[in-house]
């Protein structure tokens, strides 16, 4: 099967409840997050975690036919993405967490399922929320590599 052929559709993503608002949300401490009421997502941090995965999946295999979905529903894709999000959270001037279950769904003839878990850390460069939000993009962009290596494997079997 040539990549250029090849149609993935990424979704569905999850993330827990308390990263699902419009307010950016750090950590504190050990056992506490803020969520600060003046520095906001542009969109929907849920939708635009699974945009952008598809965004850099497409740019990472390379194919144009992603198709983003958070149904559960099996659409006629060759690969289908599903990420769970369980933190993605950090402070200001430290440490971002991104640790996610994901799984890669093949539809060909082996229907294979890899499963597997991802603990990515980056540290912020600054202590504002422009560093932290930067240091969140580079651990989906390294979620993304994960997962399209993944596919690779796959597609070269």
């Amino acid at each position: 099967m040539k990549s250029q052929s090849v149609v993935v559709k990424v979704g569905p993503v999850s993330i827990p409840d308390m990263l699902d608002q419009s307010q950016i949300v750090t950590r504190t401490g050990a056992n506490t997050l803020d969520v600060d009421e003046y520095n906001r997502w542009s969109g929907e941090f849920q939708s635009d975690i699974q945009r952008i995965i598809g965004e850099n999946i497409a740019i990472l295999l390379p194919t144009d036919q992603v198709a983003l979905s958070q149904e559960i529903i099996l659409l006629p894709v060759d690969f289908q993405v599903i990420v769970n999000v369980r933190e993605f959270d950090g402070s200001l001037g430290g440490v971002v967490t991104l640790n996610a279950d994901w799984v890669v769904a093949g539809k060909g003839d082996d229907k294979s399922m890899i499963a597997k878990k991802s603990v990515l850390r980056e540290n912020a460069d600054g202590a504002d929320y422009q560093a932290y939000v930067a240091a969140q993009s580079r651990l989906l962009a390294k979620l993304s590599q994960e997962i399209a290596d993944e596919i690779k494997k796959q597609l070269a079997k």
